[in-house]
């Protein structure tokens, strides 16, 4: 071998280690770049529940368990968007985890609104009716994602099947409230 041989070899080699520490170091930035804008996207998300005026205000009544769901909430425009707001905002996030654009650890932050919502009765009533008025109009449910969360992290057996079931809604504890 000649020395021209052995100098080609070590700039290959030097060449692929440089290349390589470079490579690596870009992914740890690009990694570190992610986490960040992931952060600041959980943030602003985070920040819409806690001081949004109208949203806050919403979760309050189900911490407290308000009286929300009755006869004449489907007649009470204001009634129905505040509540709709907040449960559009509750499924975006349960759809982020599914799509699992949130990690399980990004999830946590919002993991006790999801499921106080979730736990209220009245949630479950007013989701089985619109999950039932979807079924039978052969669509999904604009909460799809906040129901399954439902059924899969709230609810046990027995309770997953009450809900499934439109066979004798006030027997099965939720009030028919629209036209299912």
């Amino acid at each position: 071998m000649g020395l021209g041989y052995i100098l080609a070899l070590l700039t290959l080699l030097a060449t692929v280690l440089i290349g390589g520490l470079g490579g690596t170091f870009a992914i740890i930035q690009w990694n570190k770049s992610n986490r960040i804008r992931r952060t600041e996207f959980v943030n602003q998300i985070l920040e819409k529940f806690r001081f949004d005026e109208k949203l806050a205000n919403t979760i309050y009544k189900l911490d407290y368990s308000e009286r929300w769901y009755d006869d004449n909430f489907h007649n009470s425009k204001e009634k129905q968007y505040e509540f709709d707001s907040l449960f559009a905002y509750l499924t975006y996030v349960c759809y982020l985890r599914h799509s699992k654009s949130l990690t399980a650890k990004d999830f946590t932050v919002f993991e006790y609104i999801v499921k106080r919502a979730c736990m209220s009765h009245q949630t479950q009533e007013y989701l089985w009716n619109l999950h039932h008025w979807a079924k039978r109009n052969n669509t999904a449910s604009s909460y799809q994602y906040l129901i399954e969360y439902l059924k899969k992290s709230v609810l046990n057996d027995e309770q997953r099947k009450v809900f499934d079931s439109n066979t004798s809604p006030n027997a099965n504890g939720y009030k028919k409230r629209i036209n299912i």
